[in-house]
């Protein structure tokens, strides 16, 4: 990645964001909601806040549902659609994830290599038996969140002894350079999860690649934890609005 200001970071920031929905830069400041259809959306609804606009993105049956709701000028946020579902006759209830966007300024990253008696590794596809071990170890729900895959396009990996404890891999997502990380539960708290993301980090930042992001859930502390500490600045905000199955 070209050196560069932090202005010169935010303003690529906010570009590629602005690129990815086909919109000026300047749309990021207006107050408002903007919508685009995701026809594999049906079950849910995702509210992305990117500075003073909301992008909204659904299938079309949810679209004319949350449409109904928005006025000119004010950001839709899914806390207001849900309360505002949960009083509609019949109720339409819903389960609200609240996550978070980080992005990591080179200046500020911090490096945080594993402790001694772990050892790190780039993974490639022949440790695929290694990484169904580690996706096993832990709930099907964080596994499947965490998307972690020796087929991705950057992987890395913690080893106790020949145990594979902890492994993170990079992909592109709108524009960005995105990880994933997983841990096995009986070695959480050990910063190995931050030791295997911090290598990303190094490899990502050493080629040029691009413009890390770290995306967490607020209530998975762990994780957001990994961002603070090798420095990522939190930006935007996003909502998941997530149909109960009875509906």
């Amino acid at each position: 990645m070209p050196d560069g200001t932090r202005a010169d970071f935010d303003a690529r920031v906010h570009a590629l964001w602005a690129n990815y929905y086909d919109v000026e830069v300047s749309q990021h400041q207006r107050p408002g909601t903007s919508f685009r259809v995701r026809a594999n959306y049906d079950d849910h609804v995702q509210f992305w806040q990117i500075d003073q606009h909301v992008y909204v993105e659904t299938a079309q049956p949810l679209m004319e549902r949350v449409k109904a709701l928005a006025q000119p000028g004010r950001a839709l946020s899914g806390g207001e659609v849900r309360h505002a579902w949960e009083k509609l006759t019949p109720p339409i209830h819903a389960t609200l994830d609240i996550g978070h966007l980080y992005y990591l300024y080179p200046a500020d990253f911090q490096p945080c290599p594993p402790a001694a008696n772990f050892s790190l590794r780039k993974l490639t596809p022949s440790d695929k038996g290694l990484m169904d071990e580690l996706h096993a170890a832990n709930p099907e729900d964080e596994a499947d969140e965490a998307d972690v895959q020796v087929a991705h396009d950057h992987v890395v990996g913690v080893f106790h002894e020949s145990q594979l404890v902890a492994a993170a891999s990079i992909y592109r997502w709108r524009g960005f350079i995105d990880p994933g990380v997983i841990t096995h539960p009986d070695f959480r708290g050990r910063g190995l999860g931050k030791a295997v993301v911090s290598a990303l980090c190094q490899h990502v930042l050493s080629a040029g690649l691009g413009i890390m992001i770290y995306r967490s859930n607020t209530e998975n502390l762990g994780s957001v934890g990994i961002a603070k500490a090798l420095g990522f600045s939190h930006y935007f905000v996003n909502e998941g609005l997530w149909l109960d199955v009875a509906d």
